[in-house]
């Protein structure tokens, strides 16, 4: 970088940390509920999508065996997860910028 190109970047960065209020904006920002959970969903490891199915099989299987309302409510949740983590992992490694 130049000697003026520094001079005009050290000025900028000058006005911006006098700027209270923006400084106080920036560190109290967070993000909302909806971009949390995006974000977690992108996070899911492809041992995660593994475990979740192993689980979802092994009650399918109790399912079957006793199909009652306590299992078949928990393979419903296991099931929705599943599907979600697998959307994470593909939404994930498509780089999408959301």
């Amino acid at each position: 970088m130049s000697w003026h190109e520094r001079q005009i970047l050290a000025s900028i960065e000058a006005e911006l940390r006098a700027d209270t209020r923006l400084d106080r904006q920036l560190s109290t920002m967070r993000p909302g509920r909806l971009q949390r959970a995006r974000m977690e969903v992108r996070a899911v490891r492809g041992s995660t999508v593994v475990w979740l199915v192993v689980c979802a099989v092994g009650l399918l299987a109790v399912g079957v065996r006793e199909p009652s309302v306590a299992v078949l409510v928990m393979l419903g949740v296991i099931w929705t997860a599943v599907v979600v983590a697998v959307a994470g992992l593909v939404g994930g490694r498509r780089g999408s910028p959301h």
